[in-house]
């Protein structure tokens, strides 16, 4: 079943959206430095920051352009919601829930958003449907029709009453009245 256009919009909104706070998130990573992005996250005690750090730059920018135009979305956006949980766990948790006293309220919103696409999918107006949606369609279209109530019944020979295809009286065969020779 191909989603609606309203839902494949609302989808759209919500992966460009989230995947543009994302490339933001990450261009300001990245402008400031890996080194002070490191030291960011090593003072906020983020395990193997150096690593952390490089890896969580390159995932929002990367990923939140892939969000955009709707490629891999799924995998993307399941990669941003662990890392959004790693985010509320290990530095927003102890904060409480505001934002702006550097509580986990942003992390869960944008948790929240990335689950949705997972589980939603990026919907028709992606490069994913694009790419992958109308095949995976056709599939599942043929899938349901073999599996239809009457499809394993193969076609044969007409049971159906009717007019009968042997020859008979005025069709050149013999009549049952005419003498046999």
């Amino acid at each position: 079943m191909r989603p609606s256009p309203l839902i494949s919009t609302a989808l759209a909104i919500l992966r460009v959206v989230l995947g543009f706070v994302f490339v933001m998130h990450g261009w300001q990573k990245f402008e400031m430095g890996l080194p002070a992005t490191q030291s960011g996250f090593g003072q906020m005690g983020v395990p193997a920051a150096e690593i952390a750090a490089v890896v969580v730059t390159f995932l929002e920018l990367i990923g939140g352009l892939l969000l955009i135009v709707g490629l891999f979305s799924r995998v993307i956006a399941a990669l941003l919601a662990v890392e959004m949980l790693g985010a509320w766990i290990l530095v927003h948790a102890p904060n409480g829930f505001f934002a702006g006293e550097g509580g986990f309220e942003l992390v869960l919103i944008l948790a929240a958003a990335a689950l949705t696409i997972v589980l939603a999918g990026p919907g028709r107006f992606s490069l994913d449907y694009v790419l992958f949606g109308r095949k995976r369609a056709k599939r599942r279209i043929q899938a349901e029709q073999r599996t239809a109530p009457g499809a394993d019944t193969a076609p044969g020979p007409s049971t159906a009453p009717g007019p009968s295809t042997a020859p008979g009286p005025g069709a050149g065969g013999p009549s049952p009245s005419s003498p046999q020779v």
